[in-house]
């Protein structure tokens, strides 16, 4: 048995005959691409929001805008389904109400809260239940 002493570690030309014997094998890491990799490549990738930002898309940077439209919209259309129940309970509907309902339908939106969207969604389902209703009186009378 023969003992001899450390070893030198092996030298990049080593690694590429060891490649080559190799076949199917392929080193990897910052020996095998040459060069060391960049600091641009380690930074953090950009947030979402800057991201959405740089595409331009506003419905993103535009959330809190729209939910704040979407809650005083409901609450309009509540104001004018308490003017529907008083006008049945007076025995004659305001003038335009019907107008004002549609209005406040067409200018529903997806706010992006789902707690929220349902409670929109219910508020809408029953202002339109309530159209319906003022529509088939319309018919009737008709």
């Amino acid at each position: 048995m023969r003992i001899e002493g450390p070893r030198p570690a092996p030298s990049a030309t080593t690694a590429k005959r060891a490649d080559a014997a190799a076949p199917g094998f392929s080193a990897s890491g910052p020996a095998a691409a040459g060069k060391p990799p960049s600091a641009a490549a380690a930074a953090p990738p950009p947030s979402l929001a800057a991201l959405m930002a740089l595409q331009g898309d506003e419905a993103f940077a535009d959330a809190p805008a729209r939910r704040r439209r979407q809650v005083d919209r409901a609450a309009k259309t509540l104001d004018a389904l308490d003017r529907v129940a008083v006008g049945l309970l007076e025995g004659r509907l305001p003038g335009g109400l019907r107008q004002d309902l549609l209005a406040l339908r067409d200018g529903a939106e997806r706010t992006g809260d789902p707690g929220l969207d349902d409670l929109l969604l219910e508020v809408d389902i029953r202002a339109a239940v309530e159209l319906a209703k003022l529509e088939r009186e319309a018919l009737l009378k008709a």
